[in-house]
Parts: structure tokens; C-alpha cells; sequence
């Protein structure tokens, strides 16, 4: 885990953020909108590649048979939807952060205006980890880097979790470190979902752009 990560974000928002310790997430479903930004745009319900046949051998095969190799391939497109054991999308709710401090955020997300600097990530997550708990006691959580991908390249995830905290590498540059919420099978939430972890003036701090 790093010891320091980045927020970039609007002044609005940072100031309850870090003195209140007022963060929300945001449903993944709502970030493929044609409104946003190509930064901040992306398909977070399914991960998808276009392997190079000249590189990669495919085989398909049925349950006690052989693998049979496909031959004449000219393209293959290779997708994994984010869906939970019954089969319905995944509804997690995702927070952004950096692990740089990358002035680039401020002309790729133009409404942003200010920086938090969480100095003491094992505490924030300590804090979020009880805010859960207590919170949202039925929900999952967790953090963790995002790990990139070549668009030619083939997914291999272990598990559905696995591609919560996977992107295509034209994101690389964000260097994301992700906060994410998991929500019970009987709940649905369009709306972004809260969390109040207490003041954090002692680990955060904000910086204006």
C-alpha cells in the first residue's frame, strides 16, 4: 500500500472531503456517459481486448472434448462483463485517487480546481475500513492499484473482483489508485453512495490548482 496518494477534484467537494471526512462514490454504471470527458469516460461494467492472432493461439472446446484450434482468424474481440453470481452487472461504486501528482489531471478534467494529499493511506483506509463496518455493515470494500492492459493484449483475471481494478492502458497515465463498494445482491442504488470517516485535517490536506 502507498504511503501517499492524490484526489483531483472541485474546491466544493475537497473542503467536507478533508474536513469533515465526508466521501462518496460514484456508481460504476454511470461513468460510460458520453458527457464526460475521454479521461474520465470508460465502460466500468466490462473490460474488453482485441488480442493479436499473430501472437495468440485460439482454441475453443466443450466439456469433455478437445480443444480445437480456430484457424483463419482476421480479428477476435475478447470481453468480460463485471457481473455478480446471478449473473446481473456488478453494482459497485467506485473512489478515484492518484498515486501521482500529476498537473495533467487539471486540463483532462477541466472542472477540477484543488488537490487532496492523503499523507497516511494505511490510516485512511483504516478509517474507511471502520466506516464501512459500522456504516454499511451488509456492503464489501476494499483498495487497491489499478493494473493496465495493452488493448492487444490477453485478460487474464482470477476473479470478478479482479476486473474492478483492471483498465485499458490509454488510462495508464493516471496512475489510479481505487477505492470500491460493493453492494448486496438485494440492494440498488443509482445515486452516489456516502461514507463519514470523521475529520481528516490530521492525514489530508488540500492544495488549490
Amino acid at each position: 500500500m502507498p504511503q501517499s496518494i492524490f484526489r483531483f477534484g472541485q474546491l466544493k467537494y475537497a473542503e467536507p472531503f478533508v474536513n469533515n471526512g465526508l466521501i462518496s462514490f460514484g456508481p460504476a454504471a454511470n461513468y460510460n456517459d458520453s458527457k464526460l470527458s475521454d479521461a474520465q469516460r470508460d465502460n466500468e461494467l466490462r473490460r474488453s481486448s482485441s488480442p493479436d492472432i499473430k501472437r495468440h493461439q485460439f482454441a475453443v472446446t466443450s466439456p469433455g472434448s478437445q480443444p480445437k484450434a480456430l484457424q483463419n482468424l482476421l480479428s477476435i474481440k475478447v470481453s468480460y462483463d463485471i457481473r455478480d453470481v446471478t449473473g446481473e452487472y456488478l453494482r459497485y461504486y467506485i473512489l478515484c485517487c492518484s498515486l501521482c501528482n500529476n498537473r495533467r489531471f487539471y486540463s483532462e478534467f477541466p472542472e477540477d480546481d484543488c488537490c487532496i494529499t492523503i499523507h497516511d493511506v494505511p490510516e485512511f483506509h483504516r478509517r474507511f475500513n471502520t466506516a464501512l463496518r459500522i456504516q454499511r455493515p451488509e456492503w464489501g470494500g476494499g483498495s487497491r492499484q489499478v493494473a493496465y492492459f495493452q488493448p492487444d493484449q490477453v485478460i487474464a483475471p482470477e476473479t470478478t473482483i479482479d476486473l474492478v481494478f483492471m483498465k485499458e492502458a490509454s488510462y495508464a497515465w493516471q496512475q489510479e489508485f481505487r477505492f470500491a463498494l460493493i453492494a448486496p445482491l438485494d440492494q440498488v442504488d443509482s445515486n452516489r453512495i456516502p461514507l463519514d470517516l470523521g475529520g481528516l485535517t490530521d492525514i489530508c490536506s488540500i492544495a488549490n490548482k
